[in-house]
């Protein structure tokens, strides 16, 4: 297994292009969208009291998007490029990486929170074809402190 955590981020977004991108979400439905995910049971496994969304602006995307967690709330920043569920999902791992496991790269902590969200939210296929891309690729997706919770897959 890697032992950083960004060591994998080229691999993992070349991997992101064979996924299922689920729907466009409008910019004005991005909070609505984020909290209706909050409600599933799989977030009852996060210390986290809110996660605060934005739309950047176009001069803003070029730096694309961004998920951060910091004292109980996590926060994304969406390129409107990026408002599909897929993309969405990768930043809330990063939120929720972050909150759990102190781990804010694209290691096997963000990979293995990432399929489990698309598994949770956009369902077994979507998993599947994510899942297969990050095999093919060699991205590290498992590892030993992996909680065994309802909602919570076997890799």
């Amino acid at each position: 297994m890697r032992n950083c955590n960004h060591c994998q981020q080229d691999e993992l977004y070349r991997s992101e292009l064979a996924g299922v991108r689920g729907r466009t979400i409008a910019p004005a439905e991005l909070q609505a969208f984020v909290d209706d995910l909050a409600q599933h049971p799989y977030w009852s496994h996060f210390d986290i009291e809110a996660v605060d969304t934005f739309v950047r602006t176009e001069r803003q995307a070029r730096a694309g998007s961004v998920g951060a967690y910091h004292d109980g709330v996590g926060h994304i920043e969406m390129a409107p490029c990026h408002l599909t569920e897929q993309f969405i999902l990768h930043e809330l791992a990063h939120v929720l990486t972050t909150a759990r496991y102190g781990s804010n790269g694209h290691g096997p902590w963000f990979a293995r929170t990432y399929l489990e969200l698309v598994y949770n939210h956009m369902g077994p296929e979507a998993y599947a074809a994510l899942k297969a891309a990050f095999v093919k690729d060699g991205i590290e997706h498992t590892h030993d402190s992996s909680p065994q919770h309802k909602g919570v897959i076997a890799l």
